[in-house]
């Protein structure tokens, strides 16, 4: 579900202003490359590290890298580069090999963390910095080796100098109807204030669910030992009747001010969650896989508006898969959203001003930062081509023409 196929170098595009301005021009000549070791799938995920006005750097996920942690084989890295070019080099978030425990006499792992693509989400917010692995998996059990991808995250502040693990579907909940397969950072994002949203698209026979929580209370509850401890003001979205099953919601996240009502002296945060899984049941014989994107607007401290629902309608469009927070890029005054959009296809609650192509918008970073001084909002995005084609000869199978022999058997079978 996770898998990509990226390319090796990572591109950081800047902004380029032309008339007329009908669209949105990324200058692909004035660029800057990183690049990572063979096959770790460095650029899978990046972000901006700024943690005062006068300090820039790139992070960078790479969720199939190698570390030094013990007896764990690709477990992923996030590396921290320089801005402008320079030498990237690993965030030490985990050095640990996994924490076992003893079951009738004999250590075993309680968490496993070999394959967990640690890196393939990583946001930052001034001097915070949060990762996560999507496929970290922990023994649900004690007696049992049963293991469920519940996913975990790290939390990183003071330049790199203190890390907490923030592991919130980690508990007794376990399995697919609880939260067991929730796959916790999925998505990340931060609210202005800092309080962080993770998205845990698998909780729930897959409905999805979305989790804040605040940086401050991770750090300062955070235990090595104590595997299954609970933030007491983490908010967690629970579960919804069957209906919605199957929906990914929190397969994306994204944080911003959509309203304008910074002008009015709220400045409050609104929250997109993508459920590119939705189906469409007007005809429950026949559901369409479409997809919806959630606008939760925030009118005051906590108190948010039933949600504006922008539904796809191309089947198996997946709408929602990606959502961002772009910032003002035209500098018209409104904050620009971009998610999977095809303009004859899709019907939305709020419509469009612009749009990219589709393949474009699946690896999009959300930023909305100015790095070089003029007014213009800076993007990156990972060098990413994906192609699918599917082949079938004969067009049309005939359950009659009984002439292929596999081997071994004497059965005639239709191919």
């Amino acid at each position: 579900m996770l898998r990509r196929q990226p390319s090796r170098p990572l591109l950081l595009l800047s902004a380029l202003l032309c008339a007329p301005a009908s669209a949105f021009n990324l200058d692909e000549e004035k660029l800057t490359v990183y690049s990572g070791p063979p096959g770790s799938y460095f650029g899978y995920s990046v972000d901006f590290y700024i943690p005062d006005p006068s300090t820039v750097s790139v992070l960078v996920g790479a969720p199939r890298a190698n570390t030094t942690q013990p007896d764990i084989v690709e477990g992923g890295a996030v590396y921290h580069c320089g801005w402008p070019a320079a030498r990237c080099r690993q965030i030490p978030f985990d050095n640990t090999n996994n924490r076992k425990i003893k079951v009738n006499g004999t250590r075993e792992p309680i968490e496993f963390k070999t394959n967990q693509w640690f890196g393939a989400t990583v946001k930052a917010h001034k001097e915070k910095v949060v990762a996560c692995a999507p496929l970290y998996h922990w023994r649900t059990l004690k007696d049992s080796p049963e293991k469920d991808p519940v996913g975990t995250c790290y939390v990183a502040i003071q330049n790199f100098s203190a890390y907490a693990e923030y592991s919130p579907c980690r508990n007794s909940n376990a399995d697919p109807e609880g939260q067991g397969f929730c796959q916790a950072g999925f998505s990340l994002d931060f609210y202005k204030n800092g309080d962080l949203i993770v998205g845990g698209p698998g909780s729930f026979y897959w409905q999805g669910q979305v989790i804040t929580a605040s940086i401050a209370d991770i750090i300062a509850n955070y235990s090595f030992k104590d595997i299954l401890r609970k933030l007491a003001r983490e908010k967690q979205t629970g579960v919804a009747p069957p209906t919605y099953d199957d929906n990914y919601m929190g397969y994306s996240v994204a944080a911003g001010e959509f309203t304008g009502d910074s002008e009015e002296g709220k400045n409050l945060d609104d929250i997109l969650v993508g459920a590119p899984l939705f189906m469409e049941r007007e005809f429950e014989s026949k559901p369409k896989e479409v997809g919806q994107v959630y606008l939760y607007l925030q009118e005051s401290a906590f108190l948010f508006r039933d949600p504006q629902i922008l539904t796809g309608t191309e089947v198996f469009g997946r709408f929602g898969s990606a959502i961002t927070h772009l910032g003002d890029l035209n500098q018209d005054g409104y904050n620009v959203l971009p998610y999977p959009y095809n303009p004859s296809s899709v019907e939305h609650s709020v419509e469009p001003s612009s749009s990219f192509t589709t393949w474009f918008i699946q690896c999009i970073t959300p930023w909305g930062l100015n790095l070089n001084g003029n007014i213009w909002t800076v993007i990156a995005r990972p060098v990413v081509t994906v192609n699918a084609l599917l082949i079938l000869n004969p067009m049309i199978v005939n359950p009659d023409n009984k002439t292929c022999q596999p081997p071994g058997s004497q059965l005639l079978v239709a191919w």
